[in-house]
């Protein structure tokens, strides 16, 4: 499943990141790329980033089999974007998985989250998923506008479903996609933009 990385990919901007799966040597790198997020964009994320517990856990005690998390470093060592799968193998919905990303500010409208996205749903088609769900908060409309533009479509909005760290209650937009239609245009949107090449650098 991750034999094929990394993956060395220049962006629209003509910088180049490496993708490539989350390490336990990742602990710090990934706690200062959550770090150099705006408190705006921190104020959405599920879990708070700011608690190094959380980091640690994510990056100590990784499970392929329900979660699979990769990161795009730049050639300075810095995590700049990170995506991940989420499964319940053993649930009544194997077949479904969620995925989250983030990028960085200074690396978004480059290709670059939309090339995170390709690899979470290649590893998706790998790994016999049919249906990817994303969750947004609704006042993030810059997130739901790309979901949408990779194919996206809204499924459900639950009213005041999350308290954020305003203690601020927002609905939540539900939106999936099914991979046998969304693979062919999010190939091709990708390919438009990037040059990608891969394997050992």
């Amino acid at each position: 499943m991750l034999r094929d990385y990394p993956k060395e990919v220049t962006l629209k901007d003509g910088r180049s990141v490496v993708i490539r799966p989350l390490t336990p040597e990742d602990e710090r790198a990934l706690r200062d790329f959550y770090a150099s997020l705006s408190p705006e964009d921190r104020r959405y994320l599920r879990h708070d980033v700011a608690d190094p517990g959380i980091i640690r856990e994510w990056t100590h005690n990784i499970n392929h089999e329900r979660v699979v998390p990769i990161v795009a470093e730049n050639p300075g060592g810095e995590i700049v974007a990170a995506a991940t799968l989420h499964r319940q193998p053993e649930s009544w919905s194997p077949h479904v998985a969620q995925i989250r990303l983030v990028t960085h500010p200074g690396y978004r409208r480059i290709g670059l989250g939309m090339q995170m996205a390709r690899e979470i749903f290649s590893i998706a088609v790998f790994l016999r998923v049919e249906k990817v769900v994303a969750e947004v908060v609704e006042d993030q409309t810059a997130a739901l506008h790309i979901f949408e533009k990779m194919g996206f479509e809204r499924e459900a909005l639950l009213k005041n479903h999350v308290i954020d760290r305003e203690h601020e209650k927002r609905n939540l937009v539900i939106l999936s996609a099914y991979l046998s239609s969304l693979w062919e245009q999010i190939t091709d949107m990708v390919m438009d933009s990037l040059r990608v090449s891969a394997g050992d650098y």
